[in-house]
């Protein structure tokens, strides 16, 4: 990232062209006027499969990005959104694009609903002229992008596809036949056209194969079935059938995806599920995320290598075990309840995070729980797919605890006070106790900076934040409210709260030595509000109108 462009600059600068961060997981980037990306939020990783550095000195116009619009026509570098933004001098918002990455989903591609917005002059100082921010579609729209793309790659290579492919409506009439149909089923793809699927299927297996229909249309799944075809000369085949539906944005079947292999002399059902089960240990084997093939009760029976190098451990670790049993002891309830619930059907999110631990390695995990089923549908296992985002949840923390500490004291800053305030009056209305807030200042603070110098002045405020943190340890918060002022919190009975805050007018009147023993002669002015029923801003002004009062000469402690 451009020196001159913090993770932190990067979300001010967004909130002041466009107002707020969205809800969603974003990605904010940065490029100059001729397209080159100076800055980035470190969520790209996460969001766009490429790491912080890998996405720096890209450039819009490269054709790797690949860039689709919503009709699947390529886009030119220049009519990304940003360098629209940049020539027209004006927000281009709510654009929907398509680019090719690597955790893409269906076609390889991922949809981002993009807002870029020119750079003011002032910001422009920092390097760069548009701001762009970037969120994952989710949702029908998302779906139905997927849908529609998947449909392209799907016609596009059904036609060069050694298996038979067909679209079907709903009961099972054919709407189109790819060309392997005449060599695979020995029917011309013209004369299947508005003839039903179950007219060319042998009559012993109709039956067989409508109540398979029906239960797909429950929402069973994909279907595999081995069934016997009629060629139009009366031979027959076994082929191996796979059906889909296809859904609508709304969610909502409306048309059948199937594929037809010739698997004739391969009647035996036990021999076709260890063959598919082959090619699924081929890929799992391959794979550079994490997997495990489990059980229903999730007893672990075979992984892969990326799955060992992300927990450290050996398949022998593992296998006879669950990885359950590798998340932290507080977090394997949750988790076991979330993953009982995706295996159960119970809820539609197939995913949990969690912290693993194997031996001294620690990490947050991703997991995805696909549960796996037997030609009937019957669920017979799960795969579960581990990825490390370790990296994404510190980031996050990190971001977090920016935004709401101060650098220097290590004390919640002034973002805090109101949360904490409140939580404190709430619980104090529920409790029957009293709310208690101390407003401290510095006196003449300035005038300590200019005899001693910053490093003594950074001093006496580290120091007031460690006496006020002490004085009012396990009563209260403290807080960093600005400059040289800060607050305090207290809630319980009335003499625990007056007790603290004798502590606190206590401490402050110690006197103030630096660290080469000079009694800086630092004096503080503390004011003082108690309420229960109050609004949290009427007690910060009476504390903040009586330490003005203090600081003027009356009640004032630390002289």
């Amino acid at each position: 990232m451009s020196a001159r462009w913090s993770q932190d600059a990067l979300v001010a600068a967004l909130i002041d062209v466009r107002g707020s961060l969205p809800d969603d997981d974003h990605v904010i980037t940065v490029q100059d006027e001729a397209g080159t990306i100076v800055a980035s939020s470190h969520t790209v990783k996460q969001l766009l499969g490429l790491s912080y550095e890998e996405l720096l000195g890209r450039n819009a116009h490269e054709p790797l990005w690949a860039a689709i619009d919503t009709d699947g026509q390529s886009l030119r570098g220049a009519d990304h959104p940003p360098m629209r933004a940049v020539r027209a001098g004006e927000p281009v918002t709510d654009e929907v694009i398509g680019i090719f990455g690597r955790v893409a989903d269906v076609g390889g591609y991922i949809w981002l609903r993009i807002d870029s917005f020119p750079l003011p002059e002032p910001l422009r100082e920092r390097g760069g002229a548009v701001i762009t921010c970037a969120t994952e579609l989710a949702g029908p729209e998302a779906d139905r992008l997927r849908l529609t793309q998947s449909e392209r790659m799907f016609r596009g290579i059904a036609d060069r596809a050694q298996e038979a492919m067909g679209l079907h409506s709903l009961d099972g009439t054919w709407l189109w036949a790819s060309p392997a149909s005449a060599s695979v089923l020995g029917h011309d793809p013209a004369d299947l056209f508005s003839t039903n699927v179950f007219d060319i299927i042998h009559p012993e297996d109709v039956a067989m194969a409508q109540a398979r229909l029906a239960d797909l249309m429950r929402g069973s799944g994909p279907l595999t079935v081995g069934i016997r075809m009629v060629r139009p000369d009366g031979s027959t085949l076994w082929a191996e059938v796979i059906g889909q539906l296809i859904r609508d944005q709304n969610g909502d079947p409306y048309q059948l995806q199937s594929s037809f292999r010739d698997i004739t002399g391969r009647v035996d059902a036990e021999r076709a599920r260890d063959a598919a089960l082959g090619v699924f240990e081929s890929v799992m084997a391959s794979s550079p995320i994490g997997m495990a093939l489990c059980d229903l009760d999730g007893t672990v029976r075979t992984t892969n290598n990326a799955l060992h190098e992300i927990l450290r451990c050996s398949a022998g670790d593992l296998i006879g075990h669950t990885l359950v049993d590798q998340i932290d002891t507080e977090q394997r309830e949750r988790v076991a309840e979330q993953r009982h619930a995706i295996v159960t059907g119970r809820t539609a999110n197939a995913r949990y995070e969690a912290r693993f631990r194997f031996g001294s390695h620690v990490f947050w995990g991703e997991s995805t729980v696909v549960v796996l089923r037997d030609a009937d549908g019957t669920p017979s296992g799960v795969l579960e797919q581990v990825t490390d985002v370790s990296a994404r949840r510190n980031a996050h923390a990190e971001l977090e605890r920016r935004a709401t500490s101060d650098p220097l004291t290590g004390l919640p800053n002034r973002a805090r006070l109101l949360h904490d305030l409140e939580a404190a009056l709430e619980n104090a209305r529920s409790t029957g106790e009293k709310v208690g807030v101390l407003f401290i200042d510095v006196d003449r603070f300035k005038s300590v900076n200019d005899t001693w110098g910053h490093s003594v002045g950074d001093e006496v405020l580290r120091t007031v934040a460690d006496r006020l943190t002490t004085s009012v340890m396990g009563r209260g918060s403290v807080i960093r409210f600005g400059g040289d002022e800060f607050v305090v919190v207290c809630q319980g009975r009335i003499d625990a709260v007056t007790a603290a805050f004798g502590a606190v007018r206590r401490a402050m009147s110690r006197p103030f030595i630096s660290e080469s023993g000079t009694d800086l002669a630092v004096t503080v002015s503390v004011g003082e509000a108690l309420g229960a029923t109050r609004p949290a801003e009427d007690l910060l002004r009476e504390a903040d109108r009586t330490m003005y009062l203090a600081k003027h000469g009356r009640d004032r402690p630390g002289l």
